[in-house]
């Protein structure tokens, strides 16, 4: 370097200027989060502080891979901080779990699973000599094969009386008190209901000296709406009814109770303090019968279920079927739902005044026998009947498929906004219209995934339905065929594209209509 023409320069042509130490920081790039901007950032910062002592960035050299490490363990740190930011706010929360605390601080809880229900029939022919006839806990409960996944379901036999379940007695026995004759076929009691859930009971006398009472159960997972008390040997005694929350009690004498879930669905039942509620006093005993299970696989269509119940005494056998199609069963509250509805339910503090209170309070609740729904509300137009509110409701059947509202719904729905509707509102319960399409559609895959096509078309399958899910669709949601392709491609790594082959544009709905798939059919095509 001493001989270059025209120069006295004895060093090469490169002028180092190394930074100081508390210059360094300005070279460091905080914008980089993820494992390739780390990665390049680190290498910069090491050509920009070291540069004398490190220049050999080949992928072989131990250097790099010690960047790369430190990159790794960057992108790690970033994106658990990024992760418990956005589980600490119910909008960006995805955990399951992150999401019932956060709305359990303010109030509201997380439903649980959901239990089918349907009619029943028990026939005799008998000889009958009574006026009544017991039938046993144990042989309440029917045990038969899942019609959706061949597994284990038991199903709880219940009367009903006023379109409600009744409670059953102190010991969980029910009685016939009637049937009606139907010739030579003998008496049938058509007063009953089969309700998905294998019967369970706690009972027990309140030893807490605290005012708060409560009641671990002991199994789970508790089928919501499920649980029915009675309390006995105290001025308090008599059957206790289920409330949001303890808060919703006007007065102390108020025969409530409230629960509480865990994250598995195992419950505690709490009961008033005096104040807000009831306070069941010490040595009283209590009943607690309850359902466990729940879920969409409880569902079963007319007549699956057929069998045979004897009554206390054995003398009297009864053929018991389910003459309607057990539906409401279903998976507990989907986290969309949850985070699109509990912080509404909070925002109305227990009273309906505007048409979002009202839509919040029906797509929130649970039918007497644990069915729940889909709504949309409105107002009449004219402005004679301006407080006039319509609500369009249809009862789940499973995750996919709606159902028109049982009376026994409707009417246990509009008592309950009855008490706490504006004094001068007037709600018209009606049935929603419910719009059904059939699906034809092509997915494009390689044909190197041809051993792996039950597989894949059951992924696509899966796709469409997450996309028609009760709990994903409203009243009135146009329906965006490209939308419906998009999510086949975003869950399906495999398909390359897929088309919808027998409708060519979307789909526009009224206010009070809703989609509901009802035939699917998909297609391969291997590319």
């Amino acid at each position: 370097m001493s001989n270059i023409p025209y120069t006295t320069a004895s060093s090469d042509f490169l002028k180092n200027i190394m930074p100081t130490v508390d210059e360094r920081g300005e070279l460091i790039d905080f914008t980089a989060t993820d494992f390739a901007t780390l990665r390049r950032a680190l290498f910069e910062y090491i050509q920009a502080v070291y540069t004398n002592d490190y220049q050999n960035f080949a992928e072989s050299d131990f250097g790099v891979m010690f960047s790369e490490l430190v990159a790794y363990m960057g992108s790690i740190m970033s994106y658990k901080a990024d992760m418990l930011a956005h589980e600490s706010f119910i909008k960006t929360a995805k955990d399951r779990n992150n999401v019932k605390k956060l709305l359990e601080l303010i109030g509201i809880r997380m439903r649980g699973p959901a239990g089918g229900a349907g009619s029943a029939r028990a026939t005799t022919t008998d000889a009958l000599t009574g006026e009544y006839y017991t039938i046993n806990p144990e042989d309440r409960v029917i045990n038969v094969a899942s019609p959706m996944d061949g597994g284990p379901v038991n199903y709880t036999l219940y009367t009903v009386v006023d379109g409600q379940l009744e409670a059953p007695a102190t010991d969980g026995s029910i009685t016939l008190l009637s049937g009606t004759s139907e010739g030579q076929a003998g008496l049938i009691w058509n007063n009953l209901a089969l309700v998905e859930g294998a019967l369970a009971e706690d009972s027990g006398t309140f030893t807490q000296i605290q005012t708060l009472k409560e009641v671990r159960l002991s199994e789970g997972p508790v089928i919501e709406n499920s649980i029915q008390v009675i309390v006995e040997g105290t001025n308090a005694s008599g059957v206790y009814n289920e409330v949001e929350s303890l808060f919703s009690a006007s007065s102390g004498d108020h025969k409530i109770f409230s629960v509480i879930y865990d994250e598995d669905y195992n419950a505690t039942v709490v009961f008033g303090d005096g104040s807000n509620g009831a306070a069941p006093p010490t040595n009283a005993n209590y009943y607690i019968y309850y359902r466990v299970g729940g879920g969409e696989r409880g569902n079963a269509p007319n007549s699956y279920i057929n069998t045979t119940v004897t009554e206390a005494g054995g003398s009297v056998s009864f053929v018991l079927e389910n003459m309607t199609a057990i539906t409401g069963g279903s998976d507990a509250e989907s986290v969309g739902k949850a985070k699109e509805y509990g912080p509404l339910a909070f925002k109305s503090q227990d009273r309906l005044v505007s048409l979002e209170d009202y839509k919040t309070f029906v797509n929130r609740f649970v039918g007497p026998a644990g069915a729940t729904g889909k709504a949309t509300v409105s107002t009449r137009k004219s402005f004679a009947s301006a407080n006039m509110i319509d609500v369009y409701v249809l009862e789940k059947a499973n995750n996919t498929q709606l159902t028109k509202t049982s009376v026994a719904y409707k009417t246990a729905l509009l008592q309950a906004m009855n008490e706490k509707k504006m004094l001068t509102d007037e709600l018209v319960v009606v049935d929603g219209l419910i719009r059904a399409i059939d699906l034809s559609m092509t997915i494009f895959v390689d044909k190197s995934y041809r051993r792996r096509e039950i597989e894949l078309l059951q992924k696509s399958s899966d796709a469409v339905k997450s996309y028609f899910n009760v709990d994903n669709r409203d009243f009135g949601e146009r329906v965006y065929l490209d939308d419906i392709n998009r999510n086949v491609f975003n869950s399906v790594q495999e398909v390359k594209i897929s088309t919808i082959d027998n409708l060519d544009q979307n789909i526009q709905l009224n206010y009070n209509e809703i989609i509901q798939l009802n035939n699917l059919v998909i297609n391969v095509t291997y590319v």
